[in-house]
């Protein structure tokens, strides 16, 4: 990450912080999950995806904290597939803690993440926008998530496989990674009525993005080696690098910061 994106984050991160916490514990209507739910956040986190949106209208030369809604909801998103995440693969920790169903139980959990996915719809009606943009934005919210279960359920379906396929790999990553920071980008981008042009290649850019992301996640984990998948990682991950840098929108939307 660039270092101005990351000075950035930590300038922003406590207000976004305290935006998260002050709108669970305005949802009365529900104080189990919402305790549950800040039970989970205040575990940690990076928040990358909830900041950039703020940071992306920060560029634009807008107030960041006006893109709070857009950055919570694709937390929530992310956060509600993590407590899921959680449950289905048995982890008992995350982030040193008690996962959520450990905690509360497996119920609870599911509880817990059905919530988060509500909280995204609920915060994202704070967002200061044309209502037409409005509308853009809530088709991209519900395909954004819908690709995540996507690609839950399809790890689920190569989780044994010892020989996976790199296109298999390729749809999974998509689904499950790309989707979210496809969101985190082009929200931003509907929002202030940016050109469709830059709005298209903003979503090129997102599943490159989250390609990227997800490949040094997973060689980190020892992916690779376990479903004995052949790519030459430092190859293609200077070859997405590559792309971008060369690309005069990359370049005047400010992009490249989130390479270099």
């Amino acid at each position: 990450m660039n270092k101005d994106f990351e000075v950035f984050k930590n300038e922003y991160r406590k207000s976004f912080e305290r935006f998260l916490e002050d709108f669970l514990l305005e949802q009365k209507q529900a104080s189990v999950c919402t305790e549950m739910a800040l039970y989970h956040l205040r575990s940690g986190g990076k928040r990358l995806r909830g900041v950039i949106p703020c940071y992306i209208y920060f560029l634009a030369g807008k107030d960041p904290q006006e893109a709070f809604p857009l950055g919570a909801a694709v937390e929530f998103i992310h956060n509600a597939t993590l407590v899921h995440d959680d449950l289905q693969d048995g982890d008992e920790f995350r982030r040193g803690q008690p996962a959520v169903w450990k905690k509360y139980s497996t119920e609870q959990a599911i509880n817990c993440g059905d919530a988060f996915f509500q909280y995204a719809g609920l915060v994202l009606q704070r967002l200061k926008t044309n209502p037409e943009f409005f509308m853009k934005i809530l088709d991209l919210v519900f395909s954004a998530t819908l690709q995540v279960i996507e690609g839950q359920a399809q790890e689920f379906l190569i989780k044994d496989v010892k020989n996976l396929t790199l296109n298999q790999y390729l749809k999974i990553v998509e689904g499950k990674t790309s989707s979210l920071f496809m969101f985190a980008f082009v929200s931003p981008l509907l929002a202030l009525g940016a050109d469709p042009i830059d709005i298209e290649k903003a979503k090129e850019f997102s599943r490159d993005f989250g390609l990227a992301f997800q490949i040094q996640d997973d060689l980190s984990d020892g992916l690779f080696k376990k479903h004995q998948i052949e790519l030459d990682v430092p190859k293609v991950l200077q070859e997405i690098q590559n792309k971008w840098l060369n690309q005069s929108f990359f370049k005047r939307a400010a992009f490249a910061q989130f390479f270099l």
